[in-house]
């Protein structure tokens, strides 16, 4: 599973550099094994912490947290992903489907379900949270803190938590948050920094906080091209 620091489609060069010193081959060979001690490092989160498909790729800052059963989180098929994918300690399942991307800094945290349909780009800085991760009220929430902390023990006090499922070809653009229970039909769009906290039918593009419809997506479903 190779990791490449550079964005998950580049490859090689694009344009002639000239010979390298001395130094700088030592230098780039020190690179080197650095590198190789990272993709170990990212490939250890993964490994025997979920199911993988074929040919996934993952990205140098690509992260796998997973407290429970290595079944709870699934890959499919030429997965590039480059984000962290965290399922904590009430339960929670991620399932993402064939050639999904996930970019640089997004995190999908889960303690009820996460579902990523096919074909579906997922951009830079999204914070996808199917839980508000703490309690309501005040004391359960310094008791959780402290529980997380180690400074109590016992069970974490339950956070209210709702299935996301996100439908094959949506496209969403970069620091978007999708909230818990939302539900994002196919080939829809949702504009960077917008804040899901609703449903979105399939098709359409939403933008803002809270996230609203916009226009239909053009060309699709029955609509004309702009």
């Amino acid at each position: 599973m190779p990791v490449n620091k550079r964005h998950a489609y580049a490859k090689g060069n694009i344009y002639a550099r000239p010979k390298p010193s001395l130094l700088a081959r030592l230098a780039g060979k020190l690179l080197g094994y650095l590198e190789q001690a990272r993709i170990g490092e990212v490939w250890g989160a993964f490994d025997g912490k979920c199911v993988m498909g074929r040919d996934c790729f993952l990205g140098p800052n690509a992260w796998c947290t997973n407290l429970g059963a290595r079944e709870d989180i699934t890959l499919g098929d030429r997965v590039y992903l480059r984000g962290l994918l965290r399922c904590g300690g009430r339960g929670g399942r991620i399932e993402i489907g064939d050639e999904v991307y996930v970019g640089d800094d997004t995190i999908i945290s889960s303690e009820s379900s996460v579902t990523i349909g096919s074909l579906t780009l997922i951009s830079h800085g999204v914070q996808i949270f199917d839980t508000i991760g703490h309690p309501v009220d005040p004391d359960e929430r310094v008791r959780d803190w402290r529980i997380v902390m180690g400074t109590e023990s016992g069970p974490r006090p339950g956070a209210s938590s709702a299935p996301i499922v996100i439908g094959p070809r949506v496209w969403i653009g970069f620091n978007s948050t999708i909230m818990r229970g939302v539900t994002i039909g196919e080939g829809a769009i949702v504009a960077a920094g917008s804040v899901v906290v609703n449903d979105v039918a399939p098709f359409t593009i939403v933008a803002g906080n809270p996230a609203k419809m916009v226009k239909a997506v053009p060309g699709k479903n029955g609509y004309d091209h702009e």
